[in-house]
């Protein structure tokens, strides 16, 4: 799961249009990455969005959210000037769940990105850790 890092300042600085513009240019800029067979992305609700990742092997999980922050980084969307970074940036919180579990990893998701957004933004928290 992930959002946009102060959306709430970006929208109420250059408005909702601007808000919906920016979350159009976030998944133009992830769609290469997120555009294969084994990876499907959901809005959630605002600014926040889903993304399942078939995927087993936790190193590619962890270099495809890399990659995911580095492609928002890269897009270098222009952010409020009073904001801590000079382009808007995203925070990931990620879950991992074998096909046989029986829990929510959109719960553990969830509070993983607001562990991660309380600790540093534009980052990826994992079933409580930061990735770096």
């Amino acid at each position: 799961m992930f959002d946009v890092d102060f959306f709430k300042i970006y929208n109420d600085t250059f408005g909702h249009l601007a808000g919906d513009n920016c979350l159009r240019k976030i998944i133009k800029c992830i769609a290469p990455i997120t555009n294969k067979g084994t990876v499907e992305v959901y809005r959630f609700g605002g600014d926040e969005f889903i993304i399942l990742i078939e995927e087993p092997d936790e190193r590619v999980i962890k270099n495809f959210l890399e990659n995911l922050i580095l492609a928002v980084n890269n897009a270098k969307i222009e952010a409020p000037k009073y904001l801590t970074s000079k382009y808007v940036t995203i925070s990931v919180g990620a879950s991992t769940i074998e096909a046989n579990e029986n829990y929510s990893y959109i719960n553990q998701a969830d509070r993983n990105l607001y562990e991660c957004k309380e600790k540093n933004k534009g980052k990826v928290c994992y079933n409580g850790t930061n990735l770096d």
